[in-house]
């Protein structure tokens, strides 16, 4: 599962360079875009990241990134089972 785990991360990385951002904002930008979020716990550790995070937050996300990171996290989702992701709504609940 580990080697899973950082291939995915890769995939993700990836994906983020080849979009010319930081992994981290285009992790929160997956999130915010993603149907049912209502709110998105973030850290910081000083102002600069913070303006960062907030920065991410301007960013409407194309459908077509939304299905490459999807796809890229797909195999690592089916992987980890049927258990509620935290980025879905209860609708898609795969527990059911």
């Amino acid at each position: 599962m580990e080697g899973l785990l950082w291939d995915t991360v890769k995939r993700l990385t990836d994906i983020a360079d080849t979009e010319g951002m930081p992994l981290h904002t285009l992790a929160l930008q997956w999130v915010c875009n993603r149907p049912g979020i209502t709110s998105t716990i973030v850290g910081a550790r000083n102002r600069a990241q913070l303006d960062s995070n907030l920065r991410s937050l301007d960013f409407v996300m194309r459908a077509d990134l939304m299905n490459r990171l999807d796809e890229a996290t797909n195999e690592l989702r089916t992987a980890l089972g049927p258990s509620f992701d935290y980025y879905e709504d209860t609708s898609n609940d795969r527990t059911k």
